[in-house]
């Protein structure tokens, strides 16, 4: 059974957020200006713009104290995710769901909370924006409005970034089909180059002077028109792009190594666990789109982490490799499994399975000697 107190629509709530496909460290500026200025209103010394997943509260903006992420659990914006409206509590030091909590009875020794939720629609509540203090306070009707005012503010950013996330995925998928056109353009080509070569050896036999000039013609064009597919539309961006200049709807393998360490590397430490990411040294240069990963691999490491024995090494190995149709990105995890298997919700993974189903790719899970490997292939169109 889990700790944390769960929302009704807790699935459905997590698999929306899933689809906003953010990437939690790199939303602070953003926000930053928003988070201030929630302070300032409410007179607080700490205010946070913080999203709940299945296992994490991550804090995308955070003014008065840094902070990154803590575990759901450790967290009082669990409770404000519940409401319709906001979550108060007046003094924590003396409420028994709070006064443990560490930034409770030690450093920076919070007392006051008020958090407004951050609505996603369907009555879905993705996060908060909280507003904490060492001092109790009472927050006029005023303050409580503009403080609303605010989070409304962020939903619509968080919204917006959805939408442009959309919009990257169907680009992708309009070159995709341009491609595929373009290959089926190549070929069609190739064809007709070839039946025009036979007709011009057998008009040359019969020695047909127009017939000659005109097979000749055609010849002629299609190949030009084949040499122009091939270099202008499927040469110039081969599968395995080696770049160091990545757009921004992608990553390569050092930078998705990257940003899930810098994820989850402390939750892994915090459970005893020591968790490291292996890139291919031929292909991790190479660009692929970084569309739902963060949120489809977020959710396989918290799964694992969950699923993994204490004190034991998991380690996910990167690998892209090249397909007829553009390239694979390959991802293995590997981890002693956890006796205990009431620690491991199915939650994450089935998101990971949901996301992975989207991206048209697929996953293998197998007990191997205790040790679970789950295997993810994602492919990666051409573009």
């Amino acid at each position: 059974m889990s700790r944390n107190p769960l929302p009704e629509n807790e699935e459905q709530r997590v698999a929306m957020l899933a689809e906003y496909d953010l990437d939690y460290a790199d939303l602070q500026a953003s926000f930053k200006g928003l988070a201030e200025l929630a302070a300032k209103i409410a007179g607080t010394s700490v205010s946070l713009v913080n999203l709940i997943d299945a296992y994490t509260q991550w804090t995308i903006c955070s003014h008065g104290i840094f902070l990154e992420q803590m575990p759901r659990d450790e967290s009082v914006c669990q409770y404000t995710i519940l409401e319709n409206e906001c979550f108060e509590v007046k003094n924590l030091s003396t409420d028994d769901r709070f006064k443990n909590k560490y930034y409770v009875s030690g450093s920076p020794y919070l007392n006051y909370y008020f958090g407004i939720p951050l609505p996603s629609g369907k009555g879905v509540n993705m996060g908060s924006l909280c507003v904490m203090d060492s001092q109790s306070r009472t927050l006029n009707d005023l303050q409580v409005r503009q403080l609303q005012l605010i989070a409304n503010e962020i939903v619509e950013r968080l919204k917006t970034y959805r939408a442009m996330t959309r919009l990257r995925k169907t680009e992708r998928e309009t070159k995709e089909c341009y491609k595929k056109l373009a290959r089926e353009l190549r070929d069609t080509l190739s064809r007709i180059s070839s039946c025009s070569a036979d007709a011009l050896n057998d008009a040359e036999s019969d020695k047909g002077d127009v017939l000659i000039t005109l097979v000749r013609f055609i010849e002629k064009e299609s190949r030009n028109m084949t040499r122009y597919v091939r270099q202008e539309l499927l040469d110039r961006d081969h599968p395995l792009r080696q770049t160091t200049i990545l757009k921004n709807d992608e990553f390569n393998q050092l930078v998705l190594k990257e940003k899930l360490e810098k994820l989850y590397c402390p939750q892994a430490q915090s459970r005893g666990l020591s968790f490291e990411i292996l890139t291919d040294v031929y292909t991790q240069e190479v660009a692929f789109s970084k569309i739902l990963l963060l949120q489809l691999f977020g959710n396989l490491v918290s799964w694992s982490l969950q699923a993994a024995g204490p004190g034991d090494k998991m380690v996910m190995s990167l690998k892209l490799q090249p397909t007829k149709s553009g390239s694979e990105l390959h991802a293995e995890v590997r981890f002693k499994a956890n006796t205990d298997t009431r620690e491991s919700s199915t939650v994450c993974i089935s998101l990971a399975s949901d996301l992975i189903q989207t991206l048209q790719g697929k996953m293998e899970r197998r007990m191997k000697d205790g040790y679970i490997e789950v295997n993810v292939c994602i492919p990666q169109y051409q573009k």
